[in-house]
């Protein structure tokens, strides 16, 4: 997206997206973390009613397994949603969940686009790799199967489309006429 936008208006956009991620989340599951660097990222996080941890991660694989081995230690089922779901509602998240068939099995999400992962399910802990990034939806969804991990598949619009490229943004521009402007003048701040 750096073509489209300067980078004020950029960090606009990817904050608008969190605040919408957490404020649809919160509407269905009360124990939200939000895991980073950024002390934007940690301002519209507590500002929106998500539990901030400072990520100390090398990388993105890594900081998520450690993330669900502390909920998986304090009785929780572990959800990875990335912060960039522009058309995430309700009824996605709780379709999800129902995919779960009452916290029975993991639930994969794909990208629509980059045959990335966009939300994973974990009820139980187990020696499930996460491969986050381009193509990982086809690795995690092997690597499930070579586990005898029982899983389902999650196909709900909401989360398969994110916003990763410019091209996305003006596609999904194309779907809701003035996304754009909503996500790049809203105060992320604000309620």
């Amino acid at each position: 997206m750096i073509s489209l936008f300067d980078d004020s208006l950029r960090e606009t956009l990817v904050l608008n997206l969190l605040k919408h991620t957490i404020n649809t989340t919160r509407e269905v599951i009360s124990d939200i973390w939000v895991v980073g660097t950024d002390s934007l990222v940690q301002q519209v996080a507590k500002m929106h009613g998500a539990d901030w941890i400072p990520d100390k991660g090398t990388n993105i694989n890594q900081s998520v397994r450690t993330h669900f081995e502390l909920a998986w230690r304090l009785g929780m089922t572990p959800l990875y949603l990335p912060g960039d779901l522009p058309y995430i509602q309700r009824r996605d998240i709780q379709l999800l969940l129902d995919s779960s068939q009452n916290m029975r099995n993991a639930v994969l999400t794909p990208a629509q686009r980059s045959g990335g992962t966009n939300a994973i399910l974990m009820p139980d802990p187990s020696k499930f790799r996460l491969q986050l990034g381009n193509g990982s939806f086809r690795k995690h969804v092997s690597d499930a199967a070579s586990l005898l991990l029982p899983f389902s598949i999650n196909y709900s619009l909401g989360l398969t489309l994110d916003l990763d490229t410019s091209s996305d943004l003006q596609d999904f521009e194309g779907l809701t006429p003035g996304i754009t402007h909503r996500l790049t003048t809203e105060d992320y701040l604000s309620a």
